[in-house]
């Protein structure tokens, strides 16, 4: 599987030199700038014990374009770190100011289901799985409000943008928020592209575009329903909007594990949160912030303040997904 690195800059006789570093690695490989970022790294209790074979799942993620992190935008990698890429209220800068949360994704391409898988995987369950697979190679990304986590301007210009309150306190490095997250674990793994504002993915009539995402509507879940029952419904892959209080607006979006995910006496669940508020794992340690598995706890936050999920995997979707199994088109 390949983990993606981000260009450094060097400075020589007073030329910018682009340098740029990429490592291609099979499994699921941890950012080193991110282990870097803590001090003490943080050991989870929680792990994720796919249905399908994980090989089947990432099949593609070392075959173009999924394999070149500096195809993953639109715009051409060389502008990538220069802020004149990034002109006042851009629409796709994410805060209305120049202070950038870097390149917009591109759409990545729908993925044909492997014609070789066997119970107790099946095409629903792959494609659930599959977006948790995409989800996993992040975790330990810290918390940055980027579009593309492998963005990182920091390491040749600590100060980008100096004004830009995206950058997470003593940990200039790549990363990603919430709902970006979000969209781009349905982006790189089915070519599913959601809205990246949280408010507006978590809008069921909201435009869902690329080639995976072509006449999906989205099933809303969970309104109203007490605990025992939401989590008894929710599969994995589904998306929770939580409200950042009760009568406020959504603020944050995390990622259903449900079966698959493993360790302590919790339901869990995937996403990048910025620790507002804190949240502590089985063994009562506080997690820290960015992409990680957490807790998802009856009398805790992401449950106190849970609005609805979306599912965007539905039973309903699969007949194209079978036929791609039988033309081979991708």
């Amino acid at each position: 599987m390949l983990s993606w690195k981000a260009a450094v800059t060097r400075i020589v006789n007073g030329v910018s030199v682009l340098v740029l570093v990429g490592f291609l690695a099979v499994g699921l490989v941890r950012s080193a700038q991110a282990q870097q970022a803590h001090a003490a790294p943080y050991a989870s209790p929680y792990s994720i014990n796919f249905v399908c074979p994980l090989a089947s799942l990432t099949f593609d993620f070392n075959t173009s374009p999924r394999n070149d992190y500096t195809q993953s935008s639109n715009t051409p990698f060389a502008q990538w770190y220069s802020q004149a890429s990034y002109p006042v209220n851009n629409p796709n800068d994410g805060n209305g100011t120049s202070d950038s949360w870097g390149p917009w994704p591109a759409n990545y391409p729908a993925v044909t289901v492997p014609s070789n898988i066997v119970s107790p995987c099946d095409v629903l369950t792959w494609k659930r799985e599959r977006v948790v697979a995409v989800a996993q190679q992040y975790i330990g990304y810290n918390y940055q409000h980027h579009h593309i986590p492998d963005f990182n301007p920091y390491a040749s210009q600590p100060s980008w943008p100096a004004s830009n309150p995206a950058v997470l306190v003593n940990y200039p490095t790549m990363g990603i928020d919430c709902s970006d997250f979000s969209s781009w674990n349905y982006n790189f793994g089915l070519g599913i592209v959601l809205n990246t504002g949280v408010a507006l993915q978590a809008v069921s009539t909201t435009t869902i575009y690329g080639p995976g995402g072509a006449g999906i509507t989205p099933e809303v879940i969970g309104q109203g329903m007490d605990f025992t029952t939401l989590c008894q419904t929710l599969r994995t892959g589904d998306l929770l909007y939580i409200k950042g209080s009760s009568t406020g607006p959504i603020t944050h979006v995390i990622m259903w594990l449900g079966v698959i995910g493993s360790g302590g006496p919790d339901y869990l669940v995937l996403d990048s949160h910025d620790n507002s508020p804190p949240v502590v794992d089985s063994n009562n340690v506080t997690i820290p912030p960015g992409v990680h598995i957490r807790p998802f706890r009856q009398n805790e936050y992401y449950f106190q303040k849970f609005d609805h999920a979306l599912r965007f995997i539905q039973v309903s979707s699969l007949a194209p997904a079978m036929i791609l199994l039988l033309d081979g088109n991708g």
